[in-house]
Order: C-alpha cells, then sequence, then structure tokens
C-alpha cells in the first residue's frame, strides 16, 4: 500500500495428483490429505486440508456448485464452481470462487494459508492473477500483464483500503489509499448482516465500534469501475 516491497519465506508445500484428486502433505499428521478433487459434482463437498490454522475451524470445506469444461489455448480444462465455507469462531462466511484445473483456485488462492492463517495475502490483493506452464496461461481479466515488479502500470487496480487499529474495540478507523471519492464501503459481519454502508468523502474515517459484536468483519471497497476489494477486521 506504501509502495514499499518485502519478501519472506512461509516455508514450502508438498503435492500430488492421482485419480484425478490434489492431494497437499500436512506435517502435523505426517499423511495427504485432499486439496482439490476434480471428481466431485454438485452437492459433493470435501473439508479443507487438516493444516493447523489461526481462523478456520475443521468443519470448513469447499461445497461444489456447478462443473464444466473449458478451453484454454486449445487444451480442455475442467473447472468446479465451489462455495468456500470458512468456519471460523466468529461465524461462517461464504466465499464462492472457481476451481481451474491445473491452475486451483482463482479467487481465495493459496488456501489453507490465505484466509485461514493469513500467512500470504489475505485476498487483499485481489483474485490469483497469473500462471503459465509450458502448456497453458493464465491471466486475470484485470491484469495487462504479469511483469509487475518491473513496473508495467496495471490501470485497472483493485482499491485498497487500510484499517486499524487491527484488531480493535472501540473504533476503527479506514484510510483509503488512491480509492476514488466516489468509492463506495460496505462492512459486514460474520453473519453477511449489513453493519455499516457509506461513500468515501474523504481519504479517512473513524467508526465508533464499542456496540460490535466481538469476531471478525469484512470491509469491501468498490470503485467506480466496479473493482472490488475485501479486508478483514477482527473486533476485540
Amino acid at each position: 500500500m506504501n509502495g514499499q516491497s518485502f519478501s519472506s519465506s512461509f516455508g514450502f508445500e508438498i503435492t500430488y495428483a492421482a485419480n484425478d484428486v490434489i492431494w497437499l502433505y500436512v506435517p502435523e499428521t505426517n499423511a495427504f490429505d485432499t486439496l482439490f478433487n476434480l471428481n466431485a459434482v454438485p452437492g459433493d463437498h470435501w473439508l479443507f486440508a487438516d493444516r493447523e490454522a489461526y481462523y478456520c475451524e475443521p468443519e470448513s470445506k469447499f461445497l461444489v456448485t456447478d462443473t464444466g469444461t473449458m478451453i484454454m489455448q486449445g487444451m480442455p480444462l475442467r473447472w468446479l464452481a465451489v462455495d468456500i465455507v470458512n468456519v471460523s469462531p466468529f461465524g461462517t462466511m461464504i466465499f464462492p470462487d472457481t476451481i481451474i484445473e491445473r491452475i486451483g483456485p482463482i479467487g481465495t488462492f493459496l488456501l489453507p494459508h490465505d484466509f485461514c492463517n493469513e500467512q500470504i495475502d489475505g485476498n487483499q490483493g485481489g483474485d490469483f492473477r497469473c500462471y503459465s506452464d509450458l502448456e497453458i496461461s493464465y491471466n486475470n481479466v484485470f491484469v495487462t500483464s504479469c511483469e509487475i515488479f518491473l513496473g508495467v502500470p496495471e490501470p485497472l487496480e483493485s482499491p485498497t483500503i487500510q484499517l486499524f487499529p487491527n484488531p480493535g474495540f472501540a473504533r476503527l478507523t479506514l484510510r483509503t489509499n488512491g480509492v476514488d471519492q466516489g468509492s463506495s464501503v460496505k462492512i459486514t459481519d460474520a453473519l453477511s448482516r449489513n453493519i455499516a454502508s457509506f461513500t468515501c468523502g474523504s481519504t479517512e474515517k473513524t467508526l465508533d465500534t464499542s456496540t460490535w459484536a466481538s469476531g471478525l468483519y469484512l470491509v469491501e471497497v468498490v470503485s467506480d469501475q466496479g473493482l472490488r476489494s475485501v479486508s478483514k477486521w477482527v473486533k476485540q
């Protein structure tokens, strides 16, 4: 958000595919668990890989809502439309997503780290951007080039917003970063109930949260161009 870059390591992951199921190695149990099941049909579900998590409870799951096949660079790839059901101590939140064969989820990517442990991105930088191998390549429709570290501009960058203190108690301050003044902000609780809605009128706004229930809240920003980003805030 401030234009500076940093890097860190969270270790490595071991996966393998067999019978159209992608498996993830779980160090906590010294075994492999289901990461994605491409055999699933609408109505099927599977639990998140059994990794130790900060937010997600063991009941968190992928629920398949639709399936199909797409053509990418002349190659047929299966896809699963899923509801990612995140069960946390603060309630249940559902994020719709699409899992594409050989690529994975294109929304809430890098599970279980992304949401359950907030180790990578927390989806605050937007959806999955780019993938390529010797046969196929995928680019998010809002990304004109994947060479972002070479300074290529992204004219349709998703709006961003800073939340502090986080976690907080009696107040929540929202500070915008290059967000258009006409952008809308909506705050919902863990049950998807609307808590507050307003239009950005300045670069900073403070809300009285003393009467809000403890738990996890989602702060959604939608720009004039329809670009969307979601940040998480915890009320202690």
